[in-house]
């Protein structure tokens, strides 16, 4: 009835949608959110041919679903097979024509959707982007396109502010593409819709509450609309002279609202009011900053930052000497047990666009544990040359993931809360203590990644423009191991080819042992050897450097290639590579030749077990007094001694899907079927060596 509720009934929950639902009025939350494509590029599509991206989106936290297509074509004049439009409320981007590979193209295609929100004040929006193809000697009609791939995407919403990020979306495993986008979304309007005609009951204190709510949702979001215009204006490239939104504070407002006769009437009436400036002033946001250049770039640096921060979370780092490369393995189970029940892990924060096929969320989580062993002093590696002292929390440890343009410390308005103050502080300490307990348990100094990088993106538009290898061709060999095919390590392919974009990487996925990996394992190197000098030859440019990735048998095979060509081979006469052998031989000439040697070992791996992929002495072997196992001890020993003057990195990981119990060859393939873990390690660490 709307009456007050007497004393010991149950209070009214806060914002149930629709936006506290009292019988006689409801306020309907509407957004708008803008999608804008940008750049769609072909890092190796399978097909020649036309090819289109697609949002679609089932509708489960939303209804009254719409999409159109925002503004004119804004490529007038050029040559475009088919426009952006919309099919059964489904954005379809504009057709472009793939022929070469590394080609890009700028869809510069915007997208309005509209819908009104099912949930509370917070919802996600849940959305799929599709990769369609169709045949070149078809004619591009949408009819003719197919589904080849597709991500879902999950957008955060809130009531009370505007949502504005960008990001980088890729698609693997047969059909590798990239494609930037960014979304601004935001409430537009709280529409009323009366349940029962006058008389009206009189003002109550759940009429008052939700009339409270209803200004905190639309004052707010008008002022943080606001306030991204002002932000952006510097890169616009030009000072908007536009003033804030006065409009009356809520206090004011609320004491209106007790002296009207009406109340109900008088919630109808500026409910209608308040979200008719609001939808102007988003349409308003969308064509000052929705396709600017400036504007994207720093919302998609921002995103950069955030994921590469994200990423080196649970990756703990330590720097050793040489000799301690005999030291014992790591209590992999025992801390995993530890880290994997620590609320350190739950209360990492989410991206608001966030996708749980490419992002890094408490269900696909790998812990790393990295340790560099290098025959000089520990500044020499790469992850310590910015690293601060063990122990230490820089700035940059606590940042958010929300973009400069919307939050601003400086600005009264968006002044730090209390509750966020203390939620940090109780993330730092929180941060603090499964340190300090992995250094216990792990007897060994480790310290957080997160804490050795300094916001540095996790790509860059530019790179390739400033620091592009201009000496030669980088070659990166992958070698697949037993029974394997040239397409196992494809996704550590696909992640490279994104982070070196700009530089001359050219990429050779070995496939001349496919079908032979039971012969002789120096047979096996001969034919590599011989399928790297027949590539090397169709290359154009000379190459300089080489570098390996190998999985398992293939470890073994790119060191018995290397052992076989000695010194006058191209592993040894080009710059000394990089490489990630498994096990090995005794042959000392066959590790003479790299600079820097990479090893992973996975837990629960019984194929190759964590000390034989780490190059780590056997708790079984030292126990045992036969003739093998001083053999095994004799062998590794002059290993470490060849290894003693070179950069050796062990990653021990444990993939928290599979949590410690994985076992047999899904853990031997787990580090090459996961394709977050691959870009958390080499993003995190193992790029810096393939500079």
């Amino acid at each position: 009835s709307g009456t007050q509720s007497p004393p010991g009934s149950t209070s009214i929950p806060s914002l149930p949608g629709p936006l506290l639902s009292p019988p006689l009025v409801e306020l309907h939350p509407f957004y708008n959110v803008f999608v804008y494509l940008n750049r769609f590029k072909n890092i190796e599509l399978p097909y020649r041919g036309y090819w289109q991206v697609r949002l679609t989106s089932d509708g489960s936290s939303c209804s009254e679903w719409d999409v159109k297509v925002e503004g004119k074509d804004r490529r007038e004049g050029e040559d475009t097979l088919l426009p952006a439009c919309t099919q059964s409320r489904c954005a379809v981007s504009r057709t472009v024509e793939v022929l070469y590979t590394d080609e890009e193209f700028q869809l510069a295609d915007g997208f309005i959707f509209s819908f009104k929100a099912n949930g509370s004040s917070k919802i996600e929006l849940e959305f799929t982007i599709e990769l369609w193809y169709c045949d070149k000697d078809q004619p591009p009609r949408l009819d003719k396109f197919q589904k080849l791939n597709s991500r879902r995407m999950s957008l955060s919403l809130e009531m009370s502010k505007i949502c504005s990020v960008a990001r980088l979306v890729h698609w693997d495993y047969g059909a590798c593409a990239s494609l930037t986008l960014s979304c601004i979304g935001s409430l537009v309007s709280l529409m009323p819709r009366r349940r029962k005609d006058p008389p009206d009951p009189p003002l109550s204190e759940a009429l008052t509450r939700q009339y409270g709510e209803m200004c905190d949702s639309l004052l707010g979001t008008s002022r943080t609309l606001t306030r991204f215009i002002k932000n952006s204006s510097k890169h616009i490239g030009v000072e908007l002279a536009h003033d804030a939104w006065e409009v009356e504070s809520r206090e004011s407002m609320v004491e209106g609202l007790v002296i009207s006769p009406s109340p109900w009437k008088t919630l109808e009436m500026d409910a209608i009011s308040l979200s008719t400036p609001l939808d102007a002033l988003f349409k308003q946001v969308v064509e000052l900053c929705g396709r600017n250049e400036g504007v994207f770039r720093h919302l998609l640096h921002a995103f950069s930052v955030w994921q590469s921060r994200r990423l080196s979370e649970a990756f703990f780092t330590l720097d050793a000497p040489s000799s301690a490369l005999s030291s014992p393995l790591l209590p992999l189970s025992a801390l995993y047990q530890l880290i994997s029940t620590h609320d350190y892990i739950r209360r990492l924060p989410l991206h608001p666009l966030q996708s749980p096929q490419l992002d890094y969320t408490e269900d696909n989580m790998a812990f790393v544990f990295e340790e560099v062993f290098h025959p000089c002093t520990p500044s020499s590696s790469p992850s310590s040359s910015t690293s601060p002292s063990a122990g230490s929390l820089t700035p940059s440890s606590t940042t958010t993931p929300e973009s400069t343009l919307t939050s601003s410390p400086s600005d009264p308005q968006q002044a730090y809360t209390e509750s966020f103050l203390e939620r940090l502080t109780e993330y730092a300490e929180k941060k603090e203590s499964i340190k300090d307990e992995v250094c216990r348990l792990s007897g060994k100094e480790f310290r957080l990644m997160s804490e050795c990088i300094r916001n540095q993106p996790l790509f860059d538009e530019r790179i390739g423009e400033e620091n592009g290898n201009k000496t030669g061709v980088h070659l990166i060999v992958l070698v697949h191991g037993l029974e394997g095919a040239r397409d196992d390590l494809w996704p550590y392919r696909s992640s490279l080819k994104r982070m070196l974009q700009g530089r001359e990487v050219h990429f050779l996925c070995s496939r001349i042992n496919e079908g032979s990996t039971w012969g002789d394992v120096e047979q096996l190197g001969k034919s590599l050897l011989k399928e790297m000098d027949d590539h090397m030859a169709s290359l154009r440019s000379s190459v300089t450097r080489v570098s390996f990735i190998a999985h398992s048998l293939g470890g073994l095979i790119v060191r018995a290639a290397v052992a076989r060509e000695g010194t006058s081979g191209p592993a040894a006469s080009h710059n000394s590579p990089s490489g990630t052998p498994a096990t090995s031989t005794t042959r000392t000439s066959s590790l003479a030749p790299f600079k820097n040697v990479l090893l992973l070992g996975s837990s629960g791996d019984i194929m190759v077990p964590r000390h034989s992929a780490l190059l780590a002495s056997c708790p079984a072997a030292e126990k045992d007094r036969s003739s093998l196992s001083a053999a095994f001890n004799h062998m590794l020993g002059e290993m470490h001694k060849e290894l003693a003057e070179k950069r050796v990195v062990r990653y021990s990981a444990v993939h928290r899907k599979h949590g410690d119990k994985l076992r047999g060859r899904p853990a031997h393939t787990s580090c090459v079927e996961d394709s977050v873990f691959i870009e958390k390690l080499l993003s995190t660490s193992a790029i810096n060596y393939f500079y």
